[in-house]
């Protein structure tokens, strides 16, 4: 136990390590939780090479949901979304539960770095 000059203990002193011991504590379990890595798949209609190509059917599902799917069995990322400009990719999306985010023409998503 530590005592101050006149015997008695530091209850300051206590009260300080109490509070140091706790956030060291918080602090460690924080350094220590896995990073969340999040996905973002840009998902445009009006791509230069091949029009479409995200509502395109391979093997009866549209290429957008194939991509969704494998990154999110990665387990490497989550959560994992589809961002695009077009309704229609969003409604796709909808109709088969994957998480969908509406970003502006004006500001495409086709290069994420």
């Amino acid at each position: 136990m530590i005592r101050g000059e006149n015997g008695r203990s530091n209850d300051a002193h206590r009260c300080f390590l109490r509070q140091f011991q706790r956030r060291s504590a918080s602090m460690y379990t924080r350094l220590h939780e896995p990073l969340r890595i999040a996905a973002v798949i840009p998902a445009r209609l009006a791509s230069t090479r091949m029009p479409r190509k995200v509502l395109r059917p391979i093997a009866g599902r549209p290429m957008v949901e194939w991509v969704w799917r494998a990154a999110s069995a990665s387990g490497l990322m989550d959560p994992v979304v589809v961002a695009t400009d077009a309704e229609e990719v969003a409604e796709a999306c909808r109709a088969r539960k994957i998480p969908v985010v509406m970003t502006s023409p004006v500001a495409p998503v086709d290069r994420i770095v």
